[in-house]
């Protein structure tokens, strides 16, 4: 079984964009670990969520978007 041409894409986004950000979570964290992945975790989940929130203005750079979100949660954590 495939999956839908959406979930396809998050994966590639998740795959491509992890590290990346799990590397700017330590450094935002002060190398706390848990800290980076619980922000990195939350960020991609709300992008999940907003990726199947049609109602919701697009996205213009997912990349971006989730830089911006995985700092904000590090500095909520």
């Amino acid at each position: 079984m495939t999956s839908p041409p959406a979930e396809d894409a998050f994966d590639a986004l998740f795959r491509r964009w992890y590290r990346p950000l799990l590397a700017q979570a330590m450094f935002v964290s002060g190398g706390r670990r848990t800290v980076a992945d619980d922000a990195v975790q939350e960020a991609f989940l709300q992008c999940w969520q907003r990726w199947h929130a049609p109602h919701l203005e697009p996205v213009r750079s997912w990349p971006a978007w989730l830089r911006t979100t995985v700092v904000r949660e590090v500095l909520r954590l």
